[in-house]
């Protein structure tokens, strides 16, 4: 049966299952005309720009409700996880969808994270109930009827208490934390400097080719990139960055190499309308001029047909690089992983630019520093997060700002407790810096590899177990309670 006849005569009940995508998978008519009726028809549109990388399902049960059910009927429809308490789906929960009202308390929720197997969706799921009613609207219950069980049963469900992610942040690090810049597609930035082959080459420029990897998605995975192999480039184009995979707990590691069309004498991205791809050619060196024209062209012939982006739009996409320029400054501050265990480390100055990958925010002082890398680093604060955290494919796995909403004090160094976590934290750091020489030389004398991975679940299990590490555990359980 066709929707259309379903509109000329409204039912008593549905039951759904609504697309699995995100706004901007959809062409762009659709996906102008759906952001159009998110953010007028229904006002259930959150997240700013942000907000055409969230699903579409909320939109998509809102309209079904408002064409096809009766007043007074039912509706029930499985929904991403998230519909259930992060900020995406924050007026949604409301059950004032603009133009209709809903009564989203007609009975709780179903939570079917604990469902197994559980992949039959793309990501963590749950069912949301509704009656179609006069105003005012009724929010989502607090509480979810928790399902667990094994295929082919037997289940049982027991309520449970949601938290809402969506809340403002309790800590004043909130507003200050920011994401590191898009530096992507990969391929086209990151590079590995190799010995030139030129009989002389000139003076302060490098030989590079791209940093390739298996992690690199499609089409880009596939291009060679002739024209980038072996190039050679200005020096003051060549950047250390730094990205998720470079940072442990308490520990920077190797940065890696990318080149960017960042100011050869001043570090800083200078825009132009008029300039060179979006860039003052005066600020770039001319084998830089040249390279960023092969990678505009690189990005124009091969990113997707729904991407409008320019590639400085796309790397400088919420001005996550241009805001970085302070990071050539002589300042202490915090970087901390996206996602995955919360794990951060302190720098008493950084030259140095941040992937998307991690968050950065600069601090009065070092000691402020290393106090707030000592509170993200704890199990304390790792577990107190967990219910805070959306959950996605795999899990609770986004940090993000999500850690803010937990009280983290300002530093104040007049208190004796944040003084003694910084200390701590000093002494956490030198700890597991003694610990990974000495793991990196052992394992560089049996030809092991060293990664990230192995640094982690080294300095974890080194703080789990030491004195230093119970001492942290002790110090930001008061600071957070418990």
């Amino acid at each position: 049966m066709r929707p259309v006849i379903l509109r000329a005569k409204p039912v008593n009940a549905i039951v759904g299952n609504p697309p699995w995508i995100t706004y901007n998978k959809t062409q762009a008519v659709v996906r102008e005309e759906l952001e159009r009726q998110s953010k007028e028809r229904y006002q259930i549109w959150d997240g700013g720009r942000y907000a055409t990388q969230q699903d579409i399902a909320g939109m998509f049960f809102a309209r079904c409700v408002e064409l096809y059910l009766e007043p007074g009927g039912r509706a029930g429809m499985v929904l991403p996880h998230s519909a259930l308490q992060t900020g995406q789906y924050r007026k949604w929960r409301a059950g004032k969808w603009g133009v209709l009202s809903v009564d989203l308390g007609v009975r709780r929720p179903w939570d079917l994270d604990r469902i197994e197997p559980n992949d039959f969706f793309p990501v963590p799921s749950c069912v949301a109930f509704l009656t179609r009613k006069d105003p005012p609207g009724k929010p989502l219950p607090r509480q979810a009827d928790s399902w667990r069980g094994n295929h082919g049963g037997p289940f049982t469900k027991e309520p449970v208490q949601l938290t809402d992610t969506s809340g403002e942040y309790a800590s004043p690090y909130g507003e200050r934390a920011r994401n590191g810049a898009t530096i992507y597609p990969r391929p086209l930035f990151f590079v590995n400097e190799e010995a030139s082959t030129a009989l002389v080459q000139a003076a302060n420029t490098v030989s590079v080719s791209p940093r390739r990897s298996a992690q690199e998605k499609s089409p880009w995975k596939e291009l060679e990139l002739p024209d980038l192999v072996g190039s050679v480039i200005e020096a003051d184009h060549v950047y250390d960055i730094h990205l998720g995979e470079t940072v442990a707990p308490y520990m920077l590691l190797q940065p890696l190499r990318a080149v960017l069309p960042l100011s050869k004498s001043t570090g800083q991205l200078v825009k132009s309308e008029d300039g060179w791809y979006d860039v003052d050619p005066l600020s770039l060196g001319e084998r830089m001029r040249r390279r960023w024209r092969v990678t505009n062209e690189l990005w124009d012939d091969n990113k997707g047909t729904n991407n409008e982006l320019s590639l400085l739009e796309n790397v400088d996409y919420m001005r996550k690089l241009s805001a970085q320029n302070m990071r050539f400054d002589a300042k202490s501050g915090v970087l901390y992983g996206a996602s995955g265990q919360p794990t951060a480390v302190a720098y008493a100055q950084l030259n140095a630019v941040v992937d998307h990958s991690l968050f950065w925010l600069e601090t009065e002082s070092l000691d402020e520093a290393r106090y707030l890398v000592t509170t993200i680093n704890s199990q304390k604060l790792s577990n107190l997060l967990k219910p805070l955290m959306p959950k996605g494919q795999f899990g609770a796995r986004h940090v993000h700002k999500h850690l803010w909403r937990l009280p983290i004090p300002e530093y104040d160094d007049s208190d004796s407790l944040h003084v003694e976590i910084a200390q701590a934290g000093e002494d956490a750091a030198a700890g597991a810096k003694v610990l990974w020489d000495e793991i990196r030389a052992e394992r560089e004398d049996k030809g092991q590899s060293t990664s990230v991975t192995v640094a982690r679940r080294e300095i974890r299990k080194w703080l789990s177990e030491s004195s230093e590490g119970q001492r942290v555990e002790e110090l930001v359980g008061r600071l957070l309670g418990g």
